[in-house]
């Protein structure tokens, strides 16, 4: 329908009216051919300048002009490359309709036609512009309404540019792809994101938003299954594969180690790159995006104004991306609710694929989530859970102003940051606050600081209330602080190999559940070392119990040296949690040995905490004085709260004589000796 401006009828439909679009079959549909004859002297009036759309007639002087420019492609239908720019019609069309809702008080929805668009440059919509396809478009850029992105660039940006009028808008029914035609004598393209939402302040924040039925995906012409993601200063052998993340793929020819930053990539087919000691041929094109979905808050943390919020998703399917474990990206997101996100490897280099959420995001519920690797939960600017820097020094006022040795990765000056200091001596001074960020690396907390002596880190805080559903390779969380609970499989079988989900979960407070949860079960080998189990204990000492790793530990949750001289490398002595969180432990042992001047006997679970801080679990029981030779089996059954990186030790003391007249019985095959334990 257009615009119409007779009826003043606030709608605007695109596609065959006003886009010059590529159909498969060589053909190339314009406006003319189906522009209501009563719009046709108006065609021509698509403007761009610095502040305003495209104007046609002014980069062609008629609409014929615009079409000689933009010929059929000798190749399916492909737009030749050598005249597809960022003045291509599609985004000017795009970006026009986008500015004419802009400009409406009452209109935010832009109502694109069934078809296939190449567009080549960024829509960057200021206020909650919604883009609309007419239906399910299904698996093809070919079907329903396709986009094919001929840009390293992102795709549609909602900036929150304008004071207050940020929220609203989204995308429904459209799929999203990365161009590669390579194939077609074109070129391949890389990086940006589909779909980014950034926030700039407390007041120039979007939100509000729905994604529904989206494909973000890249074109034809994965890489190796071996390529990786390049990395500064690697060492490459011949043979290698890896992408910059430009569109391209490049093969090592000569091995060295890389340089401190990328070079300038050639993206001929063929040519060569110099990489510091490295020379790279390019192979061919990956067209790969860098995040299919990117949330990022963090400018915006005052409370009652931070954030990127309420993003509702309704099926949203991604491949394609080269940052790793970030196809999707959340930071400093308030209220983020999916049903149905999946996000597949792809094109994607091996391992790259997954979902990263970080900052001070809270209320993240997704259901139904299909992850083909990781998802990663973190605290903002803390990748592998290191603090995000370290206090250089503490003001003795209050309000105290605190100095770190870094710059702060989260915030601006005059924003507000919910911030985790620990570390510090005395610790009484280590908690969560609410900070004044001042400068680039000041900021200050409400409290009197005069009591402050040295040292500690800073972090933002990490998600909380997060509730997961649904399926995932892996899931970490390096965060202290986390809250909510995650309940995801990863398709295995429990207890059988491949192993389990491996968890790192630093956060108690994180419940993660499900049937792939952490859960072990071991048995003791004792009777195949040399008297290693022997006179171990019946004066009091403890004795610490050693566990065969070799058949039971699948996740390789076990950690300690083996029994001196026994030739098992398999052989260990503690649970160490890399999951934290409340455990079921279970353990049981059978000694022998014990006499008449023994009179009791004891099972422990000692706990050696990460923070160098120890507890005893213990169940005690009394021996009869006089007892005949046999075996004694005693057991203990305890929940435990352990953070990560606590070791779990299974202890026995026997007290009485006064020598170690007790064994440990060492039949592995009769069941006496077992240690076993889940995440609960």
């Amino acid at each position: 329908m257009g615009i119409d401006i007779f009826t003043q009828i606030t709608e605007l439909a695109l596609g065959n009216r006003w886009m010059l679009a590529w159909i498969p079959g060589n053909s190339v549909v314009t406006a003319r051919l189906v522009c209501p004859p009563a719009l046709l002297p108006h065609y021509g009036t698509l403007s761009q300048t610095a502040s305003a759309p495209y104007l046609l007639t002014n980069a062609f002087g008629s609409l014929a002009a615009a079409e000689a420019a933009f010929p059929k492609s000798a190749s399916a239908g492909d737009l030749t490359s050598a005249t597809f720019t960022a003045n291509s019609l599609d985004w000017a069309v795009w970006n026009e309709a986008m500015r004419y809702c802009e400009s409406t008080t009452s209109l935010r929805t832009v109502l694109v036609d069934e078809g296939a668009y190449g567009i080549a440059g960024t829509l960057n919509p200021h206020t909650g512009i919604m883009f609309v396809g007419p239906g399910s478009m299904g698996s093809s850029n070919l079907t329903g309404v396709g986009v094919t992105h001929f840009s390293n660039g992102d795709f549609i940006h909602w900036d929150g540019a304008s004071e207050f009028e940020g929220t609203g808008g989204g995308i429904r029914f459209i799929s999203i792809w990365k161009a590669n035609r390579i194939a077609f004598g074109g070129l391949s393209y890389g990086g940006g994101t589909a779909l980014r939402a950034t926030a700039q302040g407390p007041d120039f924040r979007p939100g509000e938003m729905l994604i529904e039925d989206v494909l973000i995906a890249s074109e034809a012409g994965p890489a190796p299954l071996a390529t990786t993601v390049w990395a500064a200063n690697t060492v490459y052998a011949p043979g290698a594969y890896q992408t910059p993340g430009n569109g391209y793929y490049y093969e090592c020819t000569a091995g060295g180690t890389s340089g401190a930053f990328q070079p300038i990539w050639g993206t001929a087919i063929g040519g060569t790159t110099k990489d510091n000691g490295v020379v790279w041929q390019c192979a061919g094109g990956v067209a790969l995006w860098q995040h299919g979905l990117e949330a990022d808050g963090s400018a915006a943390t005052t409370p009652g104004g931070a954030g990127v919020r309420s993003i509702h998703i309704l099926k949203l399917r991604m491949a394609g991306c080269s940052a790793i474990a970030q196809s999707a990206y959340l930071n400093y997101v308030e209220h983020f609710n999916a049903h149905g996100l999946q996000i597949d490897t792809g094109n994607s280099p091996s391992g790259t694929a997954g979902m990263t959420i970080e900052g001070d995001s809270n209320n993240i519920e997704i259901h139904g989530l299909v992850l083909d690797t990781t998802l990663i939960l973190q605290a903002a600017g803390a990748p592998g859970g290191q603090p995000a820097t370290a206090i250089a020094s503490v003001s003795a006022a209050n309000p105290a102003t605190i100095t770190t040795k870094q710059p702060l990765p989260f915030g601006a000056a005059g924003l507000t940051a919910n911030v985790n200091i620990l570390g510090c001596t005395p610790s009484s001074f280590d908690g969560f606050y609410e900070a004044t960020i001042t400068g680039a690396d000041t900021f200050t907390i409400p409290i009197d600081a005069s009591g402050y002596q040295s040292g500690g880190t800073v972090q933002s805080t990490a998600p909380r209330d997060v509730t997961i559903t649904g399926r995932a390779a892996e899931v970490v969380c390096y965060a202290p602080d986390c809250t909510g609970t995650i309940m995801v499989s990863n398709g295995v079988v429990p207890g059988t190999t491949p192993p389990e989900i491996i968890h790192i979960n630093s956060s108690p407070n994180l419940r993660i559940a499900g049937p792939n949860k952490p859960t072990f079960e071991l048995a003791n080998i004792n009777y195949t070392y040399s008297g290693s189990g022997s006179g171990v204990t019946g004066d009091g000492t403890p004795f610490t119990c050693l566990w065969n790793t070799l058949s039971y530990d699948y996740n390789a949750d076990f950690v300690g040296q083996s029994f001196p001289g026994s030739g098992n490398a398999g052989t260990v002595s503690g649970f160490e949690c890399w999951c934290a969180g409340k455990y079921h432990l279970t353990a049981r042992v059978a000694l022998t040995g014990i006499t008449a001047a023994n009179t009791s006997a004891a099972i422990q679970f000692f706990v050696r905490q990460t923070d160098g801080g120890q507890r005893t679990y213990s169940v005690q029981q009394p021996v009869a004085g006089g007892a005949a030779a046999g075996v004694v089996v005693i057991g203990i059954d305890q929940n435990i709260v352990l953070n990560q990186r606590d070791i779990v030790q299974v202890r026995v003391v026997v007290s009485g004589n006064t020598t170690t007249n007790v064994s440990v019985f060492a039949d592995a095959e009769s069941g006496y000796m077992v240690f076993d334990g889940d995440l609960i």
